[in-house]
């Protein structure tokens, strides 16, 4: 959703277990801004029983966490940290610049959203 991919899927997403016990989020793959490809796409899953790419609400949340069975809180914390670091990330990344402008505005605008 941060990013602008609405093809994103569960098997995108992998746990590594470097100490056998323990599980990390392996690093990211196979991301694609499908919204400079299909405007106005919709997430191909729900979240919160939503498939709006516009962002995630707290009510979204909500839904979500009572659906997992699990407090709000912490996962807001969660999306709240990773978009002020994608947007700080993309802010500094200096291979923005070799994207067409209008790509880099679409991928601006959904990652620099409020």
């Amino acid at each position: 959703m941060l990013i602008g991919n609405a093809d994103m899927h569960l098997k995108n997403w992998s746990l590594l277990y470097p100490d056998r016990r323990k599980p990390v989020l392996s690093p990211a793959y196979d991301f694609v801004a499908t919204l400079l490809y299909i405007p106005g796409d919709t997430l191909v899953l729900s979240f919160g029983g939503s498939k709006s790419l516009d962002g995630i609400t707290p009510g979204q949340m909500r839904s979500f966490a009572d659906t997992a069975r699990i407090p709000a809180s912490p996962p807001w914390q969660i999306a709240v940290g990773t978009a002020e670091r994608t947007a700080a990330a993309w802010n500094s990344l200096e291979q923005r610049d070799l994207l067409p402008k209008d790509m880099r505005a679409s991928i601006e605008k959904q990652i620099l959203a409020d």
